[in-house]
Parts: C-alpha cells; sequence; structure tokens
C-alpha cells in the first residue's frame, strides 16, 4: 500500500512464506521536491504480518543518503552510503510531559481517526508542530492546521 499507488499486489505468493503487507512512501517530500525546498526527502517501508505484528521497517532520507533499519532484532543506522551500521536504542526518556511533538498532521479528513486516537499523547505535549503536505496552507481546501 502507498500514498500514491493505493493498494497492489506485490506479486505471486510463495509457499514457503507468511504472507506479509508492505506499506510504504516512495518519496515523502515530492511536494517539497517540485518547489526546490531541499527538506523532508523521504521514503519509508513497513512490512507487517497479517496479524499486524511488525516484521521490518526501513526509512532513507535522500538528501544525506542516511538508512535507518529495524526488525525485531533490532535497529541500525548507516550515517552515509557505505558507512558501518550504527545500533540505535530508544532515548532514556521516561515522562512525555511538556515534550515538543512534530507530527504530520496536514491531511486532517485522511489522519482524523489517528489523530483523536493520539489526543491522549498530543495533550500533554507543550506544543505540537503540525508538519507537511499541501495542506499545510490556510488556503488550502482541506484547510490549515488541526486542533486537538
Amino acid at each position: 500500500m502507498s500514498e500514491e499507488a493505493g493498494e497492489r499486489p506485490l506479486g505471486k505468493r510463495s509457499a514457503v512464506s507468511e504472507p506479509v503487507y508492505v506499506v510504504m512512501d516512495p518519496f515523502d517530500g515530492s511536494l517539497l521536491y517540485r518547489r526546490g525546498i531541499r527538506a523532508h526527502w523521504f521514503t519509508a517501508l513497513g512490512i507487517h504480518g497479517a496479524d499486524g505484528t511488525p516484521r521490518a521497517a526501513g526509512s532513507s532520507i535522500h538528501i544525506t543518503g542516511e538508512i535507518a533499519l529495524a526488525d525485531p532484532a533490532g535497529a541500525v543506522r548507516l550515517p552515509r552510503p557505505g558507512a558501518r551500521p550504527v545500533p540505535l536504542r530508544p532515548a532514556s526518556t521516561t515522562k512525555l510531559d511538556g515534550a515538543f511533538l512534530e507530527a504530520y498532521m496536514m491531511k486532517p479528513l485522511f489522519l482524523y481517526a489517528t489523530a483523536t486516537a493520539l489526543r491522549p499523547l498530543f495533550t500533554r505535549a507543550m506544543f505540537v508542530l503540525p508538519n507537511g503536505g499541501p495542506g499545510d496552507s490556510p488556503t488550502s481546501p482541506r484547510g490549515g492546521s488541526m486542533s486537538i
């Protein structure tokens, strides 16, 4: 599944493996790219099983060449092409109150259910910066930022 292509089959299913679902954004930041703004150009990929359990995920920053990969065994970051993988570890943060959050919330009709489900998190934050997409303009037909 992708934002641009919708749901598409990957091909013939092998009898050896379980069915998986691949969710990707092949080029996040395409609107910025078209406008020549060198920011937020990513490719993101997530793979999960039919039971919803994550199998693997990855992202690539096209400007720097940085890649991050994760699976049940752990997560690594390759800071640039050809670099050795560096293990990623969760931050030591234990309290979210007062955090500053940045979230892609500029498609209110598309992401309303997610924003509603995450409301307890958003209300604990000191500030939520709504980021990205053509809907970030107040003159957009889908309308500027979303209040929580």
